[in-house]
């Protein structure tokens, strides 16, 4: 796993972003219930926003045990939508396609 992390990341007072806060996590193994706290008593936000694409990867890839680098290939993989409501809805389809999808390969490698 190769998370870069920003060097002013531990400065007093400021709150680091979302994305360096998701990686955090990642890097220290946590699960879906940890991450919610971290964010709750780090980040003083809830945990996940699963109505944006790669927090709702995030959460996926943690209930699986699945890592930040996975995480990142599943997100690559998913087109950009465009701005109107049947793409959303075509969307939103594709990622529970892709869920389902690596939902049953991740069954398959453990039998």
């Amino acid at each position: 796993m190769h998370i870069k992390l920003p060097r002013d990341l531990f400065v007093p007072n400021r709150k680091i972003s979302r994305k360096t806060a998701f990686q955090i996590c990642f890097a220290l193994g946590l699960d879906v219930d940890e991450t919610k706290d971290f964010f709750r008593c780090v980040q003083f936000e809830r945990g996940f926003d699963c109505h944006t694409i790669n927090e709702a990867v995030y959460y996926f890839c943690m209930r699986k045990g699945l890592s930040y680098d996975e995480a990142q290939e599943m997100i690559h993989s998913i087109p950009i939508p465009k701005k109107d409501e049947k793409n959303f809805q075509n969307m939103m389809f594709f990622i529970q396609v892709l869920l389902l999808k690596t939902s049953t390969t991740l069954r398959i490698k453990k039998n």
